[in-house]
């Protein structure tokens, strides 16, 4: 089971919450509590993709079996706005916004 002292950047990502609660969103899902961080992906996955147009950065942390399911539901939805993923996946590595640590 996962706990929170285990978690990457945990420590940072909560000092940001604190000192940014309106431009910084942290989101823990832990599959042990029957979510799955692409459940959380689906939720938001629209708010997730005009944040990104606006410049935001995104971090997914976690193992990477989780990777696909998540590049597949921003997939979904980015066509869904006419957008092309795989160009706009590519756009997002060229300038340094998507940030998955996979394990």
């Amino acid at each position: 089971m996962a706990e929170q002292d285990s978690l990457l950047y945990n420590a940072d990502f909560t000092q940001y919450v604190e000192e940014y609660p309106n431009q910084f969103k942290y989101e823990k899902v832990f599959r042990s509590e029957q979510k799955y961080p692409e459940d959380k992906v689906e939720e938001f996955s629209s708010v997730i993709l005009d944040l990104l147009d606006a410049g935001a950065d995104i971090y997914f942390s976690g193992p990477e079996e989780m990777i696909p399911g998540i590049r597949g539901i921003l997939k979904r939805v980015a066509e869904q706005r006419g957008e092309i993923w795989k160009e706009k996946q590519a756009w997002l590595r060229k300038h340094k916004q998507w940030h998955p640590k996979v394990y």
